[in-house]
Protein backbone atom coordinates (compact mmCIF):
# COMPACT_ATOMS: atom_id res chain seq x y z
CA UNK A 1 0.00 0.00 0.00
CA UNK A 2 2.77 2.43 0.97
CA UNK A 3 4.71 1.65 -2.22
CA UNK A 4 1.63 2.24 -4.36
CA UNK A 5 1.01 5.61 -2.69
CA UNK A 6 4.59 6.61 -3.40
CA UNK A 7 4.27 5.53 -7.02
CA UNK A 8 1.02 7.48 -7.45
CA UNK A 9 2.60 10.63 -5.99
CA UNK A 10 5.59 10.30 -8.29
CA UNK A 11 3.46 9.78 -11.40
CA UNK A 12 1.21 12.69 -10.49
CA UNK A 13 4.17 15.03 -10.24
CA UNK A 14 5.56 13.85 -13.55
CA UNK A 15 2.18 14.25 -15.22
CA UNK A 16 1.82 17.73 -13.73
CA UNK A 17 5.04 18.78 -15.37
CA UNK A 18 4.16 17.17 -18.70
CA UNK A 19 0.58 18.49 -18.68
CA UNK A 20 1.70 22.10 -18.58
CA UNK A 21 3.97 22.03 -21.61
CA UNK A 22 3.02 24.15 -24.57
CA UNK A 23 2.33 21.26 -26.96
CA UNK A 24 2.37 17.50 -27.19
CA UNK A 25 5.19 16.38 -29.49
CA UNK A 26 5.00 12.72 -30.45
CA UNK A 27 8.14 12.78 -32.61
CA UNK A 28 10.16 11.43 -29.67
CA UNK A 29 7.81 8.46 -29.14
CA UNK A 30 9.34 5.20 -30.26
CA UNK A 31 7.77 1.80 -30.61
CA UNK A 32 9.29 -0.78 -28.33
CA UNK A 33 10.73 -3.79 -30.16
CA UNK A 34 13.16 -6.59 -29.38
CA UNK A 35 16.21 -4.36 -29.98
CA UNK A 36 14.89 -1.32 -28.18
CA UNK A 37 15.64 -0.31 -24.61
CA UNK A 38 12.36 1.63 -24.48
CA UNK A 39 9.73 0.32 -22.08
CA UNK A 40 7.05 -1.80 -23.77
CA UNK A 41 4.31 -0.11 -21.71
CA UNK A 42 3.79 3.26 -20.08
CA UNK A 43 1.18 3.69 -17.37
CA UNK A 44 -0.06 7.09 -16.20
CA UNK A 45 -1.51 7.12 -12.70
CA UNK A 46 -3.33 10.23 -11.55
CA UNK A 47 -4.08 10.82 -7.89
CA UNK A 48 -7.14 13.05 -8.09
CA UNK A 49 -6.95 16.08 -5.81
CA UNK A 50 -3.23 15.74 -5.12
CA UNK A 51 -2.02 19.29 -4.63
CA UNK A 52 0.67 21.09 -2.67
CA UNK A 53 -1.12 20.57 0.66
CA UNK A 54 -1.39 16.82 0.20
CA UNK A 55 2.27 16.50 -0.80
CA UNK A 56 3.37 18.71 2.10
CA UNK A 57 1.43 16.47 4.47
CA UNK A 58 3.25 13.40 3.13
CA UNK A 59 6.62 15.04 3.81
CA UNK A 60 5.55 16.41 7.19
CA UNK A 61 4.32 13.14 8.63
CA UNK A 62 6.76 10.80 6.90
CA UNK A 63 10.37 11.99 6.76
CA UNK A 64 11.51 9.11 4.55
CA UNK A 65 8.82 9.77 1.93
CA UNK A 66 9.49 8.15 -1.42
CA UNK A 67 9.64 11.50 -3.26
CA UNK A 68 12.45 12.60 -0.98
CA UNK A 69 14.66 9.86 -2.41
CA UNK A 70 14.65 11.41 -5.88
CA UNK A 71 17.58 13.73 -6.68
CA UNK A 72 15.19 16.15 -8.43
CA UNK A 73 11.49 16.70 -7.67
CA UNK A 74 9.39 19.12 -9.69
CA UNK A 75 6.17 20.83 -8.76
CA UNK A 76 4.05 22.63 -11.28
CA UNK A 77 1.85 25.59 -10.57
CA UNK A 78 -1.38 25.01 -12.42
CA UNK A 79 -4.32 27.20 -13.13
CA UNK A 80 -6.96 26.80 -15.76
CA UNK A 81 -7.51 29.23 -18.61
CA UNK A 82 -10.52 30.61 -16.72
CA UNK A 83 -9.56 30.52 -13.04
CA UNK A 84 -6.62 30.39 -10.61
CA UNK A 85 -8.13 27.21 -9.17
CA UNK A 86 -8.24 24.35 -11.66
CA UNK A 87 -11.02 21.80 -11.60
CA UNK A 88 -10.53 18.14 -12.56
CA UNK A 89 -11.81 18.65 -16.10
CA UNK A 90 -9.38 21.43 -16.97
CA UNK A 91 -6.52 19.81 -15.05
CA UNK A 92 -6.90 16.42 -16.73
CA UNK A 93 -7.31 18.07 -20.13
CA UNK A 94 -3.95 19.80 -19.57
CA UNK A 95 -2.41 16.41 -18.73
CA UNK A 96 -4.03 14.73 -21.75
CA UNK A 97 -3.36 17.47 -24.32
CA UNK A 98 -0.64 19.78 -23.03
CA UNK A 99 -3.03 22.77 -23.26
CA UNK A 100 -4.76 24.74 -20.53
CA UNK A 101 -8.50 25.12 -20.84
CA UNK A 102 -11.58 26.54 -19.15
CA UNK A 103 -12.86 24.89 -15.97
CA UNK A 104 -15.54 22.36 -16.87
CA UNK A 105 -14.22 21.73 -20.40
CA UNK A 106 -13.05 18.24 -21.27
CA UNK A 107 -10.70 17.69 -24.22
CA UNK A 108 -11.40 21.15 -25.63
CA UNK A 109 -9.40 24.36 -25.70
CA UNK A 110 -10.59 27.58 -24.04
CA UNK A 111 -12.38 28.53 -27.29
CA UNK A 112 -14.36 25.26 -27.32
CA UNK A 113 -12.37 23.57 -30.10
CA UNK A 114 -11.46 19.87 -29.70
CA UNK A 115 -7.85 19.22 -28.73
CA UNK A 116 -5.69 16.31 -29.88
CA UNK A 117 -5.30 14.04 -26.85
CA UNK A 118 -2.29 11.90 -26.00
CA UNK A 119 -4.37 8.75 -26.41
CA UNK A 120 -5.39 9.84 -29.93
CA UNK A 121 -1.84 10.72 -30.92
CA UNK A 122 -0.46 7.43 -29.65
CA UNK A 123 -3.24 5.42 -31.33
CA UNK A 124 -2.42 7.12 -34.64
CA UNK A 125 1.17 5.91 -34.24
CA UNK A 126 0.03 2.32 -33.71
CA UNK A 127 0.11 2.13 -29.92
CA UNK A 128 -2.68 0.51 -27.93
CA UNK A 129 -4.16 2.77 -25.28
CA UNK A 130 -6.64 2.17 -22.51
CA UNK A 131 -8.24 3.89 -19.56
CA UNK A 132 -8.91 2.31 -16.17
CA UNK A 133 -10.67 4.25 -13.46
CA UNK A 134 -11.79 3.69 -9.88
CA UNK A 135 -14.47 6.34 -10.45
CA UNK A 136 -17.04 6.39 -13.22
CA UNK A 137 -15.31 6.34 -16.61
CA UNK A 138 -17.40 9.40 -17.50
CA UNK A 139 -16.04 11.52 -14.65
CA UNK A 140 -13.90 14.49 -15.64
CA UNK A 141 -10.42 13.05 -15.08
CA UNK A 142 -10.73 9.80 -17.08
CA UNK A 143 -13.00 11.45 -19.68
CA UNK A 144 -10.30 14.00 -20.53
CA UNK A 145 -8.38 11.19 -22.24
CA UNK A 146 -11.11 10.36 -24.78
CA UNK A 147 -13.92 12.95 -24.85
CA UNK A 148 -14.40 16.47 -26.22
CA UNK A 149 -17.21 18.36 -24.49
CA UNK A 150 -17.78 21.77 -22.93
CA UNK A 151 -19.50 20.62 -19.74
CA UNK A 152 -18.11 17.99 -17.37
CA UNK A 153 -21.61 17.32 -16.01
CA UNK A 154 -22.92 15.97 -19.34
CA UNK A 155 -21.95 12.41 -18.44
CA UNK A 156 -24.41 10.77 -20.84
CA UNK A 157 -22.95 12.76 -23.75
CA UNK A 158 -19.41 12.04 -22.52
CA UNK A 159 -20.16 8.32 -22.69
CA UNK A 160 -20.93 8.64 -26.41
CA UNK A 161 -17.23 9.36 -27.03
CA UNK A 162 -16.22 5.93 -25.76
CA UNK A 163 -15.11 3.65 -28.61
Amino acid sequence: MKTMLHFVICCTLLLSLWGCTSKVDTSDFQRADSTSTSPPNIIFLIGDGMGHSQLSTVFYFKQDAFLGSFPVVGISHTKSASNKITDSAAGATAFASGKKTTNGYIGMDADGKPLPLITDLLSERGYNTGIVSTSSITHATPAAYYAHINDRDKEFEIATFLP
